[in-house]
Protein backbone atom coordinates (compact mmCIF):
# COMPACT_ATOMS: atom_id res chain seq x y z
CA UNK A 1 0.00 0.00 0.00
CA UNK A 2 1.42 3.34 -1.08
CA UNK A 3 0.43 5.96 1.50
CA UNK A 4 0.85 8.81 -0.98
CA UNK A 5 -1.91 7.35 -3.17
CA UNK A 6 -5.68 7.25 -2.73
CA UNK A 7 -6.79 3.88 -1.31
CA UNK A 8 -9.81 3.92 -3.63
CA UNK A 9 -8.51 4.94 -7.06
CA UNK A 10 -4.70 4.85 -6.60
CA UNK A 11 -3.92 8.38 -7.81
CA UNK A 12 -1.56 10.77 -6.03
CA UNK A 13 -3.17 12.49 -3.04
CA UNK A 14 -3.00 16.25 -2.47
CA UNK A 15 -1.96 17.61 0.93
CA UNK A 16 -3.90 20.68 2.07
CA UNK A 17 -2.21 21.24 5.50
CA UNK A 18 -5.15 19.91 7.57
CA UNK A 19 -6.29 17.11 5.27
CA UNK A 20 -5.14 14.91 2.44
CA UNK A 21 -7.59 14.69 -0.44
CA UNK A 22 -7.99 12.73 -3.65
CA UNK A 23 -8.64 15.02 -6.60
CA UNK A 24 -10.36 12.23 -8.50
CA UNK A 25 -12.89 10.65 -6.11
CA UNK A 26 -12.93 13.11 -3.19
CA UNK A 27 -11.61 10.70 -0.54
CA UNK A 28 -10.27 12.72 2.42
CA UNK A 29 -8.42 12.17 5.67
CA UNK A 30 -8.47 15.00 8.21
CA UNK A 31 -6.01 15.78 10.99
CA UNK A 32 -8.89 15.97 13.46
CA UNK A 33 -10.24 12.49 12.73
CA UNK A 34 -6.93 10.61 12.35
CA UNK A 35 -3.87 12.71 13.20
CA UNK A 36 -1.38 9.82 12.95
CA UNK A 37 -2.83 8.57 9.66
CA UNK A 38 -2.79 12.11 8.28
CA UNK A 39 0.85 12.63 9.29
CA UNK A 40 1.91 9.30 7.75
CA UNK A 41 0.21 10.13 4.45
CA UNK A 42 1.47 13.73 4.49
CA UNK A 43 5.05 12.49 4.95
CA UNK A 44 4.60 9.94 2.14
CA UNK A 45 3.26 12.64 -0.21
CA UNK A 46 6.23 14.87 0.61
CA UNK A 47 8.66 12.00 -0.11
CA UNK A 48 6.93 11.11 -3.38
CA UNK A 49 7.11 14.67 -4.68
CA UNK A 50 10.82 15.22 -3.95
Amino acid sequence: MNLSECPTCEVQLDDHDTEVRCWKCGWTLHTTTDPIGYQDRSDAIREATR
